[in-house]
């Protein structure tokens, strides 16, 4: 009887080598398996790790928008000119530019006392934010400041603050803006819509988390708002680094959570994926490794370790190329010609890796053009901001221009309402034949007349070849590319900017946007400067008709009243009634004496300002001299303290303090004065006493007399406090105080 099959020795040759070769092709298996399984987990967690922090990026490059468009508002004249009214102004026409601010926007004074709000909160207006943190972190810092979570919006709603200082042309402090965004399950706001443009992941959740561990965003908008537990992850978060977190949800499902602090802010970016989502994509690859095995029962040895080479080798360059991604070198490639899914996720890793290079590498591009166009604007601002002269700004804009674009000429075509003519106002680079040639021109006339009647901007690659440039004055001559744009300012066509080089050059979008944001510093710059010689002619027509009113109230009614006296004088003494006349002379002589002391305080302030040259106590010992010394009054001037004001409190003192001195000398009839001032480096304090006749200090405050509400006005304006003491027959004491 024959052996049965399964004894013979082929058999038992292929079992006894199959035995080992399937426990070395398992052992092989079960090797690549993990090796696979942890290359894939360190990749994809790493993956998910950069895409946060490059979300995490990209949200704080999103959120400059709101910044700057805080920033552009403070740096107008009339929110850093400290005056409530005109900054309750300035927000309402800017209210359709502060719309994307759902909870408002509030401006602070330099003490943190709300001065204004839009839309209207009246409930605050008055209220001290000075200690809220974001005001605080304001005052050691220049650059805008992001908020925790708080509840300062409407009627007590939770927002985030984007607050930004407010300061002077000085650089001094003046106050803040705050730009409100409301934090809740309804609200539907800009700041939101930024987040969730970012998508990070198909079935990503992505969370906003604050300081304080309270979620200012939230995939799921019922958890917006809620706490974090102050254990776990939220300490991780609270660390504020870059890293990943592997936890079990309620439903025991593993999930992997990255997070990332958003520069600029005391936020972090949180994204949360399912452990399975994540792994999906392997699990095709791990159906291949079994089929591996299988096949490796009945090959060879020999095809099973080719077999695992092929294998271990892809992964061991996957596990290089990982790494070399994980440290930031993007950009890796990866060579694998296994024809199989192992070929596959190579490809997909180099495909991952080049639009990581491509999006960091246009991350980079527009953060160095933004951060350069940024620099181009400030320095612009700084230019134009050091003068208030129609010509210098001009002067220093084309300087700085010319500087910031790589332009060899520029020039600045103002409108003429007058004539209706273009004028070139200020030029640089261009040759005297050009400027002469060209510095006047109708509207629609050559390039920058199209750009003025247009209200576009103009990219000229050949002035030689273009037929806008119809002038036969050798206009064309060391011209070769021009760019010129408008001059608005308000809905107001001011003129055109033009620069221009004496080779061909393209002009890009980006050069073009760049002149555009220029020409609207410029422009502001010349409103402002405008504005300024308005003011100033103002300014001196107000102060002819004041002493105009002076004159006549005081030294003509008095000089009326002498003549007058004198006549009945005379007329007495004809009639021998001597008793009387006398009685006359003695008011003729009260009455030219008063009519002298006016006099001598109206010609005083005619007189070039000593406070501008030399100070405040240069100015008051002057003022003394000059006016109450001359006039017979007794006067002490005590000084107290080294300290130093700044210009603009020793103008308002010195204005309080001579309101104060003329109604003692006016209308208290004083026969003497005291006036002292203490400075120190904290606060200042100036008090001026009189033994006149004093004055009922509820009817002057009803009828607004003595100046009192005037100098109330210059004192709130400097934070300070007004305390006036009177009474009729006990002279007047006036003492402000303000602090710096």
């Amino acid at each position: 009887m024959p052996n049965s099959p399964w004894k013979t020795l082929r058999v038992k040759i292929i079992a006894w080598s199959f035995i080992p070769t399937a426990i070395i092709l398992l052992a092989v298996a079960l090797v690549a398996f993990d090796a696979y399984r942890r290359v894939a987990e360190d990749q994809v967690i790493g993956r998910n790790r950069e895409l946060t922090r490059l979300s995490a990026g990209q949200l704080a490059y999103d959120l400059t928008e709101y910044s700057d468009l805080l920033v552009a508002l403070a740096r107008t004249a009339d929110i850093h000119g400290s005056d409530p009214a005109t900054q309750r102004d300035a927000l309402n026409r800017a209210r359709n530019r502060l719309v994307v601010f759902d909870a408002g926007v509030v401006v602070l004074d330099n003490h943190g006392m709300v001065v204004a709000a839009e839309p209207s909160r009246q409930e605050i207006v008055g209220q001290y934010w000075a200690e809220r943190g974001y005001f605080r972190q304001l005052l050691r810092t220049t650059g805008p400041v992001f908020s925790d979570v708080v509840a300062d919006g409407p009627r007590g709603a939770d927002v985030v603050v984007v607050a930004v200082p407010i300061t002077g042309n000085l650089g001094e402090f003046r106050g803040a803006i705050l730009g409100m965004f409301r934090v809740g399950a309804t609200s539907v706001s800009a700041l939101y819509g930024g987040i969730v443009k970012l998508r990070i992941g198909e079935n990503s959740t992505i969370s906003l988390v604050d300081s304080n561990r309270r979620v200012v965003f939230h995939s799921d908008a019922e958890r917006i708002g809620e706490e974090l537990p102050a254990q776990g992850i939220a300490q991780e978060l609270l660390d504020r680094k870059v890293g990943e977190y592997r936890f079990e949800d309620v439903d025991r499902d593993e999930v992997v959570a990255s997070f990332s602090p958003v520069r600029g802010t005391p936020w972090v970016l949180l994204t949360e994926e399912s452990w399975a989502s994540m792994m999906k994509s392997s699990e095709g690859h791990r159906q291949f490794l079994m089929l591996l095995l299988v096949l490796g029962v009945v090959l060879p040895a020999l095809v099973v370790t080719v077999g695992v080479s092929k294998i271990t080798d892809p992964i061991a360059r996957l596990i290089e190329g990982a790494k070399e991604v994980a440290g930031g070198r993007f950009g890796q490639t990866i060579t694998v010609t296994t024809g199989d899914e192992l070929e596959e996720l190579a490809k997909q890793f180099n495909l991952m890796s080049a639009q990581l290079q491509e999006s960091y590498s246009d991350l980079e591009r527009k953060v160095e053009y933004r951060t350069r166009e940024l620099a181009a604007l400030n320095a612009i601002a700084a230019a134009v901001s050091r003068s208030l002269e129609l010509d210098e700004v001009l002067n220093e804009a084309l300087e700085k221009t010319t500087q910031t674009m790589g332009m060899q000429a520029a020039g600045i075509y103002l409108l003429d309402e007058g004539d209706g003519f273009l004028h070139l106002v200020a030029h640089k680079g261009f040759e005297s034949q050009f400027a002469a040639g060209m510095d006047r021109m109708a509207v629609g006339e050559g390039f920058s007349g199209w750009v003025v009647a247009t209200g576009q901007p103009l990219v000229v690659k050949d002035v030689a070849a273009d037929p806008r440039l119809t002038r036969s004055v050798n206009s064309r001559q060391g011209l070769g590319s021009l760019v010129s744009v408008p001059l608005e300012s308000k809905g107001e066509m001011l003129g055109a900017l033009c620069v221009a080089t004496p080779s061909l050059r393209e002009f890009g979008k980006q050069d073009v946007q760049l002149l555009i944001s220029i020409a609207h510093q410029v422009a502001v710059a010349i409103e402002n400067a405008r504005l300024y010689q308005q003011a100033q002619q103002l300014a001196v027509m107000e102060e002819r008709n004041r002493l105009a009113r002076d004159l006549h109230d005081s030294v003509t009614q008095a000089v009326y009243s002498v003549t007058l006296y004198a006549e009945a004088a005379t007329r007495l003494l004809s009639a021998g009634q001597v008793e009387m006349a006398t009685e006359h002379l003695r008011e003729l002589r009260a009455t030219s004496q008063q009519a002298l002391k006016e006099m001598r305080s109206l010609i005083y302030e005619l007189r070039p300002p000593v406070l501008e040259k030399e100070g405040l106590v240069a100015a008051l010992h002057a003022r003394l001299d000059a006016v109450e010394g001359r006039a017979g009054v007794k006067t002490q001037f005590l000084v107290e303290g080294d300290g130093t004001l700044p210009a603009g409190v020793e103008r308002e003192l010195y204005h309080i303090a001579q309101e104060a001195l003329n109604n003692a000398l006016k209308h208290a009839e004083a026969g003497s004065i005291k006036l002292r001032l203490r400075i120190d480096d904290r606060a200042a304090m100036m008090e001026i006493e009189d033994d006149g006749k004093g004055f009922d200090q509820a009817a002057a405050e009803e009828c607004g007399g003595m100046g009192l509400r005037g100098m109330r006005e210059r004192v709130a304006s400097l934070g300070g406090i007004l305390t006036v003491e009177s009474r009729l027959g006990e002279g007047t004491r006036l003492r402000v105080e303000v602090h710096q």
